[in-house]
């Protein structure tokens, strides 16, 4: 949090010496939108990552370079994860185990700090792209072991809190997008965030040495400008 702490400051801080250059070229907003995620990476076949819906908002302060281009930093929560595929265990070490079906997903709170550099097409369209750094809050993962009636054990129910030291952190990675210009002060966009950071660490030791797990987000987010 040390690390998010001073980002944000030294985010903060340019648009205060940028306002005393230009303060015509400096706007501030919010924003505020839907994220639908899932898994990408090595991951073992039978947890087939699925999408999981969740959700963003924020703030961010754009500059304007040119009157093509801008600049603009941003500080946001988002919720993450993933859903997987339900499957059957058919066999473990030579036994077969029919009846058996695990249903499980994981979900994560970030803080997200892209700097995204703005292309202006014209006045309704601009396209976006930059990087941005994750700073992990928390997550869990929820799982459910369902048996059939003729199996004679009981269903399981894991719910797991995923803690900072279980991950390699932080998560960084791309963001590219494209927005529209309802009008003056309110733009709807869609962008997508893949996380270039493997984020498996402790939890490859007992899953494979050979996974990896990356973040990946495709959102929808309402801007508005305020000033």
């Amino acid at each position: 949090m040390k690390k998010f702490a001073l980002v944000a400051i030294l985010l903060l801080s340019i648009p205060m010496f940028a306002q005393k250059k230009a303060e015509s070229d400096l706007s501030f907003g919010v924003k505020g939108g839907v994220s639908f995620n899932h898994f990408s990476g090595d991951i073992p076949v039978d947890l087939t990552p699925q999408l999981r819906i969740g959700f963003t908002a924020g703030v961010f302060a754009s500059y304007k370079l040119s009157d093509n281009f801008a600049i603009q930093p941003e500080i946001l929560f988002v919720r993450k994860g993933s859903n997987f595929d339900e499957f059957d265990f058919f066999e473990y070490e030579g036994y077969e185990i029919n009846g058996l079906r695990l249903d499980m997903y994981i979900e994560s709170n970030w803080i997200e700090i892209p700097v995204l550099l703005l292309y202006r097409i014209n006045d309704s369209l601009e396209l976006f792209g930059g990087p941005y750094i994750g700073f992990y809050l928390n997550g869990k993962l929820v799982a459910e072991l369902i048996t059939q009636p003729w199996v004679s054990i009981y269903a399981v129910d894991l719910d797991y809190d995923i803690e900072a030291d279980d991950l390699s952190l932080p998560d960084c990675g791309i963001v590219l997008g494209a927005r529209y210009n309802l009008t003056e002060k309110l733009a709807i966009q869609g962008r997508w965030e893949y996380g270039i950071q493997d984020l498996t660490d402790e939890v490859a030791n007992f899953l494979d040495d050979d996974v990896t797990v990356n973040n990946s987000s495709f959102q929808l987010q309402l801007d508005f400008t305020i000033k």
